[in-house]
């Protein structure tokens, strides 16, 4: 074999294990029966750290074994993660309520919640430690120090829609969805120094070495040297997301992770789940997030180092695990002090069914016995609801039924005048003592004029004919007699009226 042969060979090698052990091995499914959004890795503790969107929540889970051991609650609608550059602090994004909450790595303790105005759509760490908030909906950056959180600086104009933020060591980088842009602030500036000219619609931007960056956009990923004022590389192809880790680039497309080295030169491919949509990277490591199969994805390990520090870092679960074990058993023991709740639940039905219970008995037993005695109940139904003149008023148009009588007479018109006669006659409240004169009246019924001889046979005029039709004065030819006006209502007959 020849040195060339040779020195391929040992190229070629070197080449294979520089793609990482993720490029090697396939990725394991782990269920989190959550919509994970976003995540960070921490390498040096083995840890990663994800926002459950649905249960507005940031989780804690231990890379070594794919188990969450720590949650601490936020505000409503929390998608982006990010680590301080010391390891010490989250700051995660709540989109739907417009705030970013700081939370202490250690303890998961939310430490500080800061308004953001408009809204807050993504958060980066800046390298002297802070972060900074890009918010969309209010074309400005917040610039939040953990040590004075309810003093953020504001940078406002950022023109127009600002989408994801990154900071290097020099500069402040901020894409904007209209147009297209990368906006470069240098040092302490407001106003950008630098645009560079990006993808359609970017929506990440990540700081690299030698203050290059990194955009990710649907279109594709293109890295840009800020101090150099130049584009570096340009990859078209539909883009997820994007991550770093070590010396790669990872492309999220669908249903396949890409690896490039850092001018976008493809060394490598790997397939995963077409529903992954969150990509996060470390050194050797590579996860995606499925929103839609509520479960995340990793390839790879952690580095020695962060595999040293996951073996001594058991005693931590430890600790953690008691507290939500005794939470899962007090509310157990809860129901125990529920127990004297059934007193209280015996009285009440002790009182309740007795009641509904004799009224039912008692109502079939007035129907069996006799059924012309029906209406005895419904006074006595009355009484309870109604005052006592009502009952005295219903027995009375029993016996005056007239339909007893008209069935003689075999006028069946009768009975629906007087059907409408309540309606109209409440134009008159005043009435009942009128009602009760013309019952004793009736025998004089007969002074009264002649009927018209355009109606059937004669009827007696009700307050509702009076109204309607006027009062019958007649005419001098038939043995008038004037009608008495000191009483025009006199021999005109009306329902009882019940008020």
């Amino acid at each position: 074999m020849t040195n060339r042969a040779r020195i391929g060979i040992v190229a070629l090698t070197v080449l294979i294990g520089s793609l990482g052990v993720n490029a090697q091995t396939p990725f394991e499914k782990h269920d989190a029966d959550a919509v994970l959004r976003d995540a960070v890795v921490d390498q040096a503790t083995g840890t990663l750290y994800a926002t459950a969107y649905d249960f507005d929540e940031v989780w804690k889970i231990a890379l070594a074994t794919g188990a969450r051991v720590g949650t601490v609650a936020v505000e409503n609608g929390p998608t982006e993660l990010a680590l301080s550059s010391d390891g010490k602090t989250l700051a995660c994004v709540n989109r739907i309520a417009g705030s970013v909450s700081l939370i202490r790595a250690e303890d998961l303790s939310v430490t500080a919640t800061v308004p953001c105005p408009g809204s807050a759509d993504a958060v980066s760490a800046l390298p002297g430690g802070g972060f900074a908030v890009a918010n969309s909906f209010n074309d400005s950056i917040t610039l939040i120090d953990p040590n004075d959180p309810q003093s953020p600086t504001i940078l406002e104009g950022v023109s127009s829609v600002p989408s994801s933020v990154a900071a290097s060591d020099r500069f402040l980088a901020v894409t904007t969805r209209t147009p297209a842009q990368l906006l470069i602030y240098e040092g302490g500036s407001r106003t950008p120094t630098k645009t560079f000219q990006v993808p359609d619609s970017p929506f990440s931007v990540i700081a690299l070495n030698d203050d290059r960056f990194l955009v990710a956009a649907r279109s594709g990923v293109a890295v840009f040297d800020a101090a150099a004022s130049l584009e570096v590389a340009r990859r078209d192809v539909a883009v997820f997301d994007a991550a770093t880790g070590g010396n790669y680039i990872y492309v999220l497309t669908e249903g396949a992770i890409e690896s490039c080295d850092m001018s976008l030169n493809a060394v490598g491919s790997q397939s995963v789940s077409a529903t992954a949509r969150t990509l996060v990277a470390g050194d050797g490591l590579v996860i995606a997030m499925s929103p839609k199969d509520r479960a995340w994805y990793s390839s790879g390990t952690v580095n020695a180092s962060a595999m040293a520090v996951a073996a001594a870092a058991p005693a931590a679960p430890e600790v953690e695990t008691p507290q939500p074990a005794p939470v899962v058993e007090e509310p157990q023991t809860q129901p125990v002090e529920e127990a004297p709740a059934p007193s209280p639940m015996t009285e009440s039905p002790e009182v309740q069914p007795v009641e509904p219970v004799q009224e039912e008995e008692e109502a079939p037993e007035v129907v069996e016995t006799a059924p012309v005695t029906t209406p005895a109940p419904e006074p006595e139904m009355k009484r309870e609801s109604a005052p006592a003149p009502e009952v005295t008023s219903t027995p009375e148009p029993a016996p005056q039924t007239v339909p007893a009588e008209e069935p003689e007479a075999a006028q069946a018109p009768a009975p629906m005048a007087k059907s409408d006669q309540p309606r109209k006659s409440r134009i008159r409240r005043a009435e009942p003592v009128a009602s009760a004169e013309a019952s004793t009246d009736e025998p004089e019924a007969p002074r009264r004029p002649a009927a018209s001889p355009l109606e059937g046979g004669p009827k007696e005029p009700t307050v509702a004919d009076a109204i309607t039709e006027g009062l019958d004065l007649g005419s001098s030819e038939g043995g008038f007699q004037p009608p008495d006006w000191t009483q025009p209502f006199r021999d005109i007959q009306g329902e009882n009226v019940e008020v």
